[in-house]
Protein backbone atom coordinates (compact mmCIF):
# COMPACT_ATOMS: atom_id res chain seq x y z
CA UNK A 1 0.00 0.00 0.00
CA UNK A 2 1.61 3.35 -1.22
CA UNK A 3 1.39 6.48 1.34
CA UNK A 4 -0.76 8.61 0.49
CA UNK A 5 0.46 12.45 -0.41
CA UNK A 6 -1.83 15.21 -1.39
CA UNK A 7 -0.34 17.36 -3.89
CA UNK A 8 -1.70 20.65 -3.92
CA UNK A 9 -1.81 23.11 -6.73
CA UNK A 10 -3.89 26.34 -6.73
CA UNK A 11 -5.33 28.37 -10.39
CA UNK A 12 -5.01 32.24 -10.03
CA UNK A 13 -7.71 33.81 -12.69
CA UNK A 14 -6.57 35.86 -15.42
CA UNK A 15 -7.08 39.33 -14.25
CA UNK A 16 -4.20 38.72 -11.74
CA UNK A 17 -6.19 37.75 -8.54
CA UNK A 18 -5.36 35.33 -6.14
CA UNK A 19 -1.69 36.85 -5.87
CA UNK A 20 -1.80 36.47 -2.06
CA UNK A 21 -3.95 32.86 -1.74
CA UNK A 22 -1.01 31.60 -4.43
CA UNK A 23 1.40 32.75 -2.12
CA UNK A 24 -0.27 30.81 0.62
CA UNK A 25 0.48 27.83 -1.24
CA UNK A 26 4.06 28.83 -1.76
CA UNK A 27 4.79 29.35 1.66
CA UNK A 28 2.85 25.54 2.95
CA UNK A 29 3.31 23.83 0.10
CA UNK A 30 6.52 21.72 1.25
CA UNK A 31 5.42 21.92 5.01
CA UNK A 32 2.39 20.15 3.68
CA UNK A 33 3.24 17.21 1.98
CA UNK A 34 6.00 16.76 4.59
CA UNK A 35 2.92 16.68 7.01
CA UNK A 36 0.79 14.19 5.11
CA UNK A 37 4.38 11.65 4.44
CA UNK A 38 4.51 12.12 8.47
CA UNK A 39 0.48 11.78 9.33
CA UNK A 40 -0.61 9.52 6.62
CA UNK A 41 -4.53 9.98 5.47
CA UNK A 42 -6.61 7.10 6.77
CA UNK A 43 -7.39 4.49 4.32
CA UNK A 44 -10.34 3.36 5.17
CA UNK A 45 -12.46 5.43 3.00
CA UNK A 46 -11.44 3.83 0.08
CA UNK A 47 -12.79 0.55 -1.75
CA UNK A 48 -10.28 -2.80 -1.01
CA UNK A 49 -9.54 -2.14 -4.91
CA UNK A 50 -8.32 1.21 -4.52
CA UNK A 51 -5.87 1.12 -1.34
CA UNK A 52 -2.72 1.50 -3.49
CA UNK A 53 -4.36 4.64 -5.05
CA UNK A 54 -2.67 8.19 -4.41
CA UNK A 55 -4.84 10.69 -2.70
CA UNK A 56 -5.22 14.32 -4.50
CA UNK A 57 -6.48 17.56 -3.25
CA UNK A 58 -6.59 20.00 -5.63
CA UNK A 59 -7.33 24.04 -4.30
CA UNK A 60 -9.06 26.04 -6.36
CA UNK A 61 -9.97 29.81 -5.74
CA UNK A 62 -13.17 31.00 -7.52
CA UNK A 63 -13.70 34.66 -7.48
CA UNK A 64 -16.66 36.06 -5.28
CA UNK A 65 -16.33 32.92 -3.54
CA UNK A 66 -16.73 33.17 0.41
CA UNK A 67 -17.03 29.74 1.69
CA UNK A 68 -15.37 26.90 0.21
CA UNK A 69 -16.48 23.49 -0.84
CA UNK A 70 -15.15 19.98 -1.54
CA UNK A 71 -16.18 17.76 -4.86
CA UNK A 72 -15.52 14.24 -5.19
CA UNK A 73 -14.15 12.05 -5.10
CA UNK A 74 -13.09 11.40 -8.92
CA UNK A 75 -11.07 8.28 -9.08
CA UNK A 76 -8.62 7.22 -12.64
CA UNK A 77 -8.12 3.74 -12.82
CA UNK A 78 -5.21 5.19 -15.28
CA UNK A 79 -3.65 7.24 -12.98
CA UNK A 80 -4.29 5.16 -9.89
CA UNK A 81 -5.50 8.22 -7.77
CA UNK A 82 -8.65 9.37 -5.82
CA UNK A 83 -9.61 13.42 -6.86
CA UNK A 84 -10.84 16.31 -4.69
CA UNK A 85 -11.30 19.55 -5.82
CA UNK A 86 -11.17 22.32 -2.88
CA UNK A 87 -13.27 24.99 -4.03
CA UNK A 88 -11.93 27.92 -1.48
CA UNK A 89 -12.86 31.38 -0.31
CA UNK A 90 -11.69 34.43 -2.38
CA UNK A 91 -10.63 36.38 0.58
CA UNK A 92 -8.41 34.83 3.20
CA UNK A 93 -6.91 36.98 6.00
CA UNK A 94 -3.96 35.07 6.16
CA UNK A 95 -1.75 31.82 5.74
CA UNK A 96 -3.04 30.59 9.33
CA UNK A 97 -7.05 30.77 8.11
CA UNK A 98 -5.47 29.12 4.86
CA UNK A 99 -4.35 26.53 6.75
CA UNK A 100 -7.60 26.53 8.57
CA UNK A 101 -9.96 26.05 5.95
CA UNK A 102 -7.50 23.22 4.16
CA UNK A 103 -8.05 21.63 7.76
CA UNK A 104 -11.73 21.28 7.21
CA UNK A 105 -11.91 20.28 3.82
CA UNK A 106 -9.81 17.37 5.00
CA UNK A 107 -11.81 17.00 7.89
CA UNK A 108 -15.13 16.73 5.70
CA UNK A 109 -13.43 14.12 3.30
CA UNK A 110 -11.25 11.83 6.56
CA UNK A 111 -13.21 12.77 9.59
CA UNK A 112 -11.18 10.57 11.38
CA UNK A 113 -8.13 12.15 10.56
CA UNK A 114 -6.04 13.96 13.10
CA UNK A 115 -5.77 17.43 11.88
CA UNK A 116 -4.53 19.06 14.66
CA UNK A 117 -1.29 17.35 14.77
CA UNK A 118 -1.20 17.93 10.55
CA UNK A 119 -2.05 21.44 11.02
CA UNK A 120 0.83 22.08 14.56
CA UNK A 121 3.30 20.22 11.60
CA UNK A 122 2.80 22.41 8.86
CA UNK A 123 2.74 25.77 11.06
CA UNK A 124 6.43 24.60 12.36
CA UNK A 125 8.13 23.26 9.48
CA UNK A 126 6.55 26.43 7.32
CA UNK A 127 8.83 29.47 6.79
CA UNK A 128 7.38 32.76 7.47
CA UNK A 129 4.61 31.55 9.99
Amino acid sequence: MNTSIAYLYSEANSEGDNVSQKKYVDLTHKAIINAFKKFPLPREGLKKERADYSINFYLVWEKGRETFEVNGPSYSKKYKCCDYSVFLPNELRDVVEYLDVLCQAILLVFPNYDVDRFKKCCMIKSDGL
